[in-house]
């Protein structure tokens, strides 16, 4: 899939969406609503700054009719600004994690 902005040179589409992820930054977790979503990386609405280099544990909110299925990343703050946050995966925890995310 080409980018439509020609300056825009990410490796992977960002998909807009309604879910939720908790994310653990230095063992506090807040949930956060997820504004974009792509194989490679999360942006959050954040409210507050996360600080870039900041490592991280994401947990993204996925329903899954009766119950709350969970897709458990690690990743890296990469941007803040503007009440928003991305976070670029730096390893997926389980065979199962990466299935979710590639169902998405």
């Amino acid at each position: 899939m080409q980018p439509t902005d020609p300056k825009d040179v990410r490796k992977f589409s960002r998909v807009p969406l309604v879910l939720s992820a908790d994310v653990r930054v230095a063992g506090v977790v807040r949930r956060f609503a997820i504004t974009n979503l792509s194989l490679g990386g999360v942006a959050v609405a954040t409210g507050e700054a996360l600080p870039v280099g900041t490592a991280c544990h994401v947990a993204l909110l996925l329903d899954g009719g009766e119950e709350t299925v969970t897709c458990e990343l690690e990743g890296v703050v990469v941007r803040n600004g503007a009440g928003e946050a991305g976070i670029v995966f730096s390893e997926v925890a389980g065979l199962e994690s990466l299935e979710h995310l590639h169902n998405l």
